[in-house]
């Protein structure tokens, strides 16, 4: 089995309108999340957390970082084939703007 890593992005508008709705529609939101958690099962590593902002490091001096991730999973599967399958009707794509990237982890060389 191969491990992916899943990065869940959004554009600001999604971030906001996240964080902004009812407590009834957060609620619900997070049953979708556990109800996908389910059909995913096994193939869960690790479901991930949300993140906050960061920061972007070149050479020792750090900026604020652009980046639109707000959270992470990994997940085991044959193929990433087979990954895109268990991300079809994924809760975070339900946010107008939100995506998820899917990396295929590589193995480390020597480190095998």
């Amino acid at each position: 089995m191969k491990k992916f890593v899943l990065l869940y992005q959004a554009n600001a508008a999604a971030v906001k309108s996240m964080n902004s709705a009812p407590a009834a529609q957060r609620e619900a939101g997070m049953k979708m999340w556990m109800a996908w958690q389910k059909k995913a099962g096994k193939a869960i590593v690790d479901f991930g957390m949300p993140v906050g902002h960061g920061l972007t490091v070149v050479k020792g001096k750090a900026s604020k970082s652009t980046s639109r991730v707000g959270g992470y999973s990994i997940l085991q599967a044959k193929s990433m084939k087979d990954v895109v399958k268990l991300l079809k009707d994924h809760p975070h794509t339900q946010h107008a703007g939100a995506t998820i990237e899917v990396l295929e982890q590589l193995p480390m060389p020597g480190m095998e």
